[in-house]
């Protein structure tokens, strides 16, 4: 599929209230998208974020206290009373602004589920008014858009009919996420990388849920198979508790100089960092449809992957990535296999990529979702 690099308005403008962390790329993403389609955008952000002057935010944080909270709800609620937007758009389903719009009957209404958000009982989230409020807010909209077709199964099994939802993959943006050999020197030089080392990189954040401590578990193994080899962690999102776990275990293991810590970076360096990898390993516990691995493929990477279902209907095993389950042995015998086998894993990579481009380009998915706007705008007017 030809990537679309130019986004151009070409419809009648709407106001779109958008509901979504500001810290989130993707949430910002998403929204500047539709800014830049022509249309009027308000972004209801639990969090704090970037500036972005690009864009009308308003931050309805004020601390995790009780009172902290209900002045959060206030102003959320105060917000959307005055808002005469044409359709609000939340993204992610377990949040306060998402569950007062519902309560409030705005309409047209869309939700975008992420996967934590409606996979309670995989993570480990939300109480039992929290998953009431989550499941009622999902019935009551117009639209729910979700990236795989077992979390379209979820909803069902929530109760969302099966017309209100449509799969949405997102995607990544063809003109940010691309191989960068320039990015790739770079970044492997920052990481203190020698010429002829192969980099293992884990772009998740360094939390339990995604176990980089199997990864650690792994390398000594791996080492005795491919002795230059450089296992990179991302502190994004790091778990104090569980980051110390993992640090440990490499000072135990006595692989601090085969393991590197490293901070996030802005969503648009990250093919840069992308680039540098040789493989990109992913092994979450749970999960939706991972927005990292999307981008990885699109940078033309490898990826290994957990063993998951929801993950097959858009890749398949041995050709367009590498499934393994979650056990250090595995992990290795993987790792050891993909580096070997250079031409089967470049194979690989190159199905990936393409996969990505057909059914996930970011522009091209902005697109659909704008059409599903217009026509529930029209339908409400009707």
């Amino acid at each position: 599929m030809t990537k679309t690099h130019e986004l151009a308005p070409r419809s009648l403008p709407l106001k779109l209230c958008i509901m979504g962390a500001a810290s989130s790329p993707h949430v910002l993403a998403r929204a500047r998208v539709f800014d830049q389609l022509g249309h009027s955008v308000h972004l209801i952000s639990p969090t704090s974020g970037p500036a972005d002057n690009s864009l009308k935010v308003s931050y309805t944080s004020f601390g995790r206290g009780v009172v902290g909270k209900v002045k959060s709800l206030l102003t959320t609620y105060w917000i959307l009373v005055r808002s005469d937007a044409d359709l609000f758009h939340a993204h992610y389903a377990a949040e306060y602004g998402t569950w007062i719009v519902a309560l409030m009957r705005k309409c047209p209404f869309v939700v975008t589920v992420m996967g934590g958000d409606v996979l309670f009982d995989e993570q480990g989230t939300q109480g039992h008014l929290g998953r009431w409020l989550t499941g009622f807010s999902l019935r009551r909209a117009d639209l729910v858009t979700a990236k795989s077709h077992s979390l379209a199964n979820r909803l069902m099994e929530m109760g969302v009919s099966k017309e209100k939802i449509k799969i949405v993959y997102w995607g990544v943006e063809p003109e940010i996420f691309s191989f960068s050999e320039e990015g790739r020197s770079k970044v492997r030089e920052e990481w203190g990388v020698e010429e002829g080392q192969k980099v293992l990189y884990c772009p998740r954040m360094l939390q339990s849920l995604y176990n980089q401590h199997l990864l650690v578990e792994a390398l000594p193994a791996i080492l005795k198979e491919h002795s230059q080899t450089v296992l990179v962690l991302s502190t994004m999102g790091e778990n104090e508790v569980y980051g110390q776990k993992v640090r440990g275990r490499v000072q135990e293991l006595k692989l601090q100089s085969r393991v590197r810590f490293v901070s996030g970076v802005p969503r648009e360096q990250m093919a840069g960092v992308y680039s540098a990898a040789d493989l990109i390993i992913a092994i979450p516990s749970s999960d939706g449809m991972p927005q990292s691995t999307l981008e990885s493929m699109a940078c033309g990477r490898p990826v290994l992957m957990s063993n998951l279902e929801r993950y097959k209907e858009l890749f398949k095993h041995g050709e367009s990535a590498w499934f393994c389950d979650l056990d250090a042995e595995k992990i290795t015998d993987a790792v050891c296999h993909l580096l070997q086998d250079q031409e089967g894993t470049a194979d690989m990579a190159k199905a990936g990529h393409e996969t990505v481009w057909s059914c996930a380009n970011f522009n091209n998915e902005a697109r659909r979702v704008e059409e599903f706007y217009h026509k529930l705008v029209e339908r409400k007017a009707e």
